[in-house]
């Protein structure tokens, strides 16, 4: 296990804290311990089943046993932009859901709710500078960006927007943002990957749980599961041997630094000569994230 330490900050209204027993001061940040017994199975989260899952997989790691884990819950981002104001706090990883209607009023243009959500976000972004952020939730599929696109552009490096439950991917999302954790804290942590755990060998080109997402891209899901259900491990070995099986070739451009997915006449006239490589070739020089790259967009800029 390693030694680093993670804040985290869930913020989403949905905690139902009124089960606890004893009074709890809502408008401030709730530290974990006082909602581990929401996590018993006896405990429903009404409509929250993916959202009570997460939290029981961060409680119940023994990451967060051993205290390398620091939770806390805010019910609205106002409440956690005061903790950061006035007693310095700074998580390294904020769980960000998009709905707060509990403290919205119900009449309110749903344009104008956007924006107020995209200024929280934006806001937290800015005084976080260090931080990654999930935005995690039910209604992610109906978040208006292209109406904030401009102002959080600059930040798109830093955060992710996820669908709670969203189990088209071999990684859900609760896992995807477990995984995150594990590979914050952890070289050589096991990961979840469906109901599997697999051993992440973090290296030079597997740095985090984006590389499975590439890696998912170029094999295929079903591949993928079946290549890490005899392999039990993700590392640069046996990434290279899972690339190794494929005939398919890509092709170099030296001339122009451009990784290329065919040798067709006009990627030739405007590229001049094509060398040929395996993806197991360019895998090992330059990562999974270009290779996804060139069979996504048929070019790639090294």
């Amino acid at each position: 296990m390693g030694n680093k330490n993670i804040q985290i900050c869930i913020i989403d209204d949905s905690l139902p804290f009124q089960k606890l027993n004893g009074k709890i001061d809502d408008t401030k940040l709730i530290n974990a311990k006082i909602i581990e017994p929401l996590i018993e199975q006896t405990v429903k989260w009404p409509n929250e089943p993916y959202l009570r899952d997460l939290t029981a997989l961060i409680l119940n790691s023994k990451y967060y046993k051993s205290g390398n884990i620091i939770l806390n819950w805010a019910l609205h981002p106002s409440f956690s932009i005061t903790a950061i104001k006035q007693e310095n706090y700074f998580p390294d990883l904020v769980i960000f859901d998009w709905e707060f209607l509990n403290f919205r009023s119900i009449n309110r243009n749903k344009e104008d709710e956007a924006f107020k959500v995209a200024d929280e976000l934006k806001e937290m972004l800015d005084l976080l500078p260090d931080s990654f952020f999930f935005v995690y939730s039910n209604v992610a599929s109906q978040i208006p960006i292209y109406l904030f696109k401009k102002e959080l552009d600059k930040y798109a490096k830093r955060f992710q927007v996820l669908p709670k439950g969203n189990h088209k991917l071999i990684l859900s999302s609760e896992n995807l943002i477990y995984d995150y954790i594990l590979l914050y804290l952890d070289d050589h942590p096991f990961i979840r990957i469906g109901d599997q755990e697999i051993r992440f060998d973090k290296s030079r080109y597997l740095e985090n749980y984006k590389d499975i997402l590439h890696l998912e891209f170029i094999l295929g899901q079903e591949s993928l599961k079946n290549e890490l259900a005899n392999k039990k491990e993700i590392s640069e070995k046996t990434v290279r041997e899972m690339l190794q099986n494929f005939d398919f070739k890509l092709y170099l451009s030296k001339d122009y630094h451009i990784l290329i997915s065919e040798d067709t006449e006009f990627f030739k006239d405007n590229f001049g000569p094509l060398t040929e490589i395996s993806y197991a070739e360019a895998f090992e020089k330059y990562g999974l994230y270009a290779l996804s790259g060139v069979l996504n967009d048929n070019t790639f800029k090294l």
